[in-house]
């Protein structure tokens, strides 16, 4: 009889250890945090399908032994390395990139600033060489309208018209 029993004993060792490993929940690993950057990150893509029937199996409350295999290939293996090893070139590539714009952006502002400024000033100046510059009080002078200055403002009514209609279309998408 103490044959019987032992086997009995190992059998409840057995089936402890596979409870307890039933009741640990899979562990992942969490994924890098990205870097740090100056301008807002887009927001987070929708989650890709191949991850789609892990969850839904944790939902189901199926174990991670039920739809996952154990062992891998080592070529599938080295297919999968070679997978992430691209994945980080790509988020590598992405990140420069990103850092880049923004740089790229910073120029554009500050050359957008130092242009302003500078028609801020040349205007001033038009406007104290205009007022003294006297002019005689009972002549009246008329003062032809310049070819560039016609150009120039149909130029603006031209763009003023496409920017209020690609806010319409802004608007319609919204």
């Amino acid at each position: 009889m103490a044959f019987w029993s032992k086997r009995d004993a190992k059998g409840q060792d057995l089936q402890a250890v596979k409870t307890a490993i039933a009741r640990v929940p899979p562990v992942y690993a969490s994924p890098p945090s990205p870097p740090a950057f100056s301008a807002p990150l887009p927001t987070p893509l929708p989650m890709p399908q191949a991850a789609q029937p892990v969850d839904e199996a944790l939902s189901h409350g199926l174990n991670a032994s039920e739809f996952a295999p154990l062992f891998v290939k080592i070529d599938r293996y080295k297919e999968i390395l070679q997978k992430l090893e691209e994945i980080k070139v790509s988020l590598h590539g992405m990140t420069d990139v990103m850092i880049l714009l923004n740089e790229i952006e910073h120029i554009r502002d500050s050359t957008v600033k130092a242009l302003r400024q500078s028609v801020t000033d040349l205007t001033d100046a038009l406007i104290a060489l205009d007022s003294e510059f006297v002019r005689p009080q009972d002549v009246e002078i008329d003062v032809p309208r310049s070819r560039e200055r016609t150009r120039v403002e149909s130029y603006v009514s031209d763009l003023q018209s496409e920017l209020a209609a690609l806010k319409k279309e802004l608007n319609k998408i919204k």
